[in-house]
This record gives C-alpha cells, sequence and structure tokens, in this order.
C-alpha cells in the first residue's frame, strides 16, 4: 500500500488504512468484498480527498493459485522461469470514489519458481544522470534475469542495480520493495 502524499496527514492515513485493514481481514470476507470494504471505509475518512494505491494477494497452496486485487498500486511483477508478467487486475484507487465501479479480479497458477516483485513509486520515479526513469522494461528485465536468487540476495542486487542506475540523482520518494518467493509444496 501506499498513500497519496506526505507527512504526517499521510502517516495518520496508512495507520488507519493498517488498522482498517486488519479488522476486515479476520471478518473472511471475499477478496472482491474485501476492497469494496476497505475502499467504503477509506473513502468515510478521506471525503475522497486523499487515496490509497493497495496490492493484495492471496495464496491458495491446495490449489497452487495466486488471487489478487491490484487496486491502483503499480503492478508487481510476477516471474516464472516459463514466464513473466505484471499484475494489473483489479480496480480504482482507494478511497477516491464512494462505491468502486469495478472490481477485476486476477489469478495466477503457481509452481515452484513463482516470484512477485512489488515496488512503491519511489522506484519509478528514480531518474539518472541522463534524466531517464526506471522503466517497468528494465524492471521486467532485472527481474527475469535475477528471480532465481533467494529474496536477500535478489533484495540486494536490485539495491546495487538502482544505485548505479541513479547515478548522483537523490531518491525522489520513499522506496519500497517486497520480494515474494512463493513455493507451493508441488506434488
Amino acid at each position: 500500500a501506499d498513500v497519496a502524499g506526505k507527512g504526517i496527514s499521510a502517516a495518520l492515513l496508512m495507520a488507519n488504512f493498517q488498522a482498517i485493514l486488519r479488522g476486515l481481514i479476520f471478518q473472511k470476507l471475499s477478496i472482491k468484498e474485501l476492497i469494496t470494504q476497505l475502499n467504503t471505509n477509506i473513502f468515510k475518512v478521506t471525503k475522497g480527498e486523499r487515496f490509497i494505491t493497495f496490492f493484495i494477494g492471496i495464496v491458495d497452496f491446495n490449489q497452487h493459485l495466486l488471487t489478487y486485487v491490484n487496486a491502483g498500486h503499480i503492478p508487481p511483477i510476477f516471474v516464472q522461469k516459463e514466464n513473466t508478467k505484471t499484475l494489473r487486475k483489479g480496480c480504482l484507487i482507494l478511497g477516491a470514489t464512494a462505491k468502486l465501479p469495478f472490481v477485476q479480479i486476477g489469478q495466477e497458477p503457481l509452481n515452484e519458481t513463482s516470484t512477485i516483485f512489488s515496488f512503491t513509486d519511489g522506484v519509478t520515479d528514480l531518474t539518472n544522470d541522463h534524466n531517464e526513469y526506471l522503466s517497468e522494461e528494465k524492471l521486467i528485465q532485472f527481474t527475469r534475469e535475477h528471480f532465481s536468487l533467494s529474496s536477500d540476495d535478489f533484495n540486494d542486487a536490485f539495491f546495487k542495480f538502482v544505485n548505479e542506475f541513479k547515478g548522483s540523482h537523490p531518491f525522489p520518494d520513499d522506496f519500497t520493495v517486497l520480494t515474494c518467493k512463493i513455493k507451493p509444496e508441488l506434488q
């Protein structure tokens, strides 16, 4: 999740969002109901003046399946030995409207090579000494070339890659990454 804006108001909204999410998780809602309730509750707080981008994925280890919704977040990269894609299915950003006009549910089969790489816009807002942005294509290429590493080694390699890319340019925003290796017990 990433809150629009900076400062105390953004931090308070994120704290509120986390509390709402924790309360809803235990209600055993479907992923669509969960996203709908999150949006309703965030809109009550923000009145549409602030919003949150959010990605949620649920792993079913019995069916070897990832079910997800992307609520306006930068699409995570999903990579397996045989393919790479971005996880785009979902809905609008949370809190911008009282009711979500649509919610698309995404699903991806899992195998022993499944990796999800998610990041905030602090990554894609990076520029280098030639004023080029760190493009989705470069991020996909990096992920594809390094996904077989452990999560720790992948993240270390990514931070090295980012620092080499940006050169002397500072980080324009907060910079958060999450690397998930999903290894369902395949039979």
